[in-house]
């Protein structure tokens, strides 16, 4: 494990944040359109909890609405880590919660989010997952398909659009129309 990198190495900059009253169907479709298996439920720059894609559905194939609010089926509780947190901590509060993801956080508020695969991909590869102090996402085999580099019809990283023809560049699958940007 790379004793030296801490969970600010290793996060992701970019989580998917939603407000309390936001209905279920609309955090469904940011789920969708950012492909984020958690959603964190914001209350201002503070976060209150988090809903499960799996509780999205499960609530609303209950109810027959997605027209509630999420706050009525969130999880209350928000796994997070400082910035300054050594990965064996990160991996303590992952398997402690029993969680997928966990929020970053400094004395400012929540500034990123380690997933499992983050993680995964940081103690996986010593000579590529980490290197100056930072996970190579080009090393995560989610990028490549046997005998291809291109992916069938997947998700572009930069629009979200689905796209048969995904180049990559600078460690993302990017659509045609933003392979130039």
């Amino acid at each position: 494990m790379h004793t030296d990198s801490t969970a600010r190495d290793v996060m992701r900059h970019e989580f998917v944040g939603v407000s309390e009253s936001d209905t279920l169907a609309d955090a469904a479709s940011l789920a969708v359109e950012e492909t984020a298996n958690c959603i964190v439920v914001m209350r201002g720059h503070e976060p209150i909890g988090q809903v499960s894609i799996h509780e999205l559905l499960d609530a609303t194939l209950e109810s027959g609405s997605a027209d509630r609010p999420v706050n009525e089926i969130m999880d209350a509780t928000v796994p997070t880590v400082p910035d300054d947190a050594g990965l064996s901590a990160v991996r303590k509060q992952l398997v402690t919660d029993d969680v997928a993801s966990v929020l970053v956080v400094n004395g400012e508020g929540p500034i990123g989010v380690v997933t499992e695969r983050d993680l995964l991909l940081a103690v996986g590869d010593p000579d590529t997952a980490v290197s100056d102090g930072r996970v190579d996402r080009m090393s995560d085999p989610s990028y490549e398909t046997e005998g291809d580099t291109e992916p069938q019809h997947s998700i572009c990283e930069l629009c979200g659009s689905l796209s048969a023809e995904l180049t990559q560049i600078n460690g993302q699958m990017r659509c045609p129309n933003c392979a130039d940007v």
